[in-house]
């Protein structure tokens, strides 16, 4: 297990929530589901904390941050790649 502050924890829940259904389709990705989905980080105490007229997303960031780590590196292991390449051909694939 991450160890990671439980709000980090859930907040990468809900990401996978919306990553989930956005995957699910066949066709486009349905919207209202998608934000039903992420609606769930208004819902995680600490998620995301205003402080002082400032935002803090640590715990949303920092929980997404180790959720993709785990994934590119697990990617690259099955590839035989190095994590350094996934996020090359990820970075393509997001400005295509």
């Amino acid at each position: 297990m991450a160890d990671i502050p439980e709000p980090s924890r859930l907040a990468v829940h809900a990401m996978l929530d919306a990553i989930s259904v956005y995957e699910s389709g066949d066709g486009p990705a349905d919207t209202s589901l998608i934000d039903l989905a992420l609606s769930r980080l208004a819902q995680i105490d600490d998620a995301v904390v205003l402080r002082d007229e400032s935002v803090d997303a640590s715990n949303l960031v920092g929980g997404t941050m180790v959720g993709w780590y785990w994934l590119i590196r697990e990617l690259a292991d099955a590839r035989e790649m190095d994590s350094l390449e996934v996020i090359s051909d990820l970075r393509a694939f997001l400005d295509e």
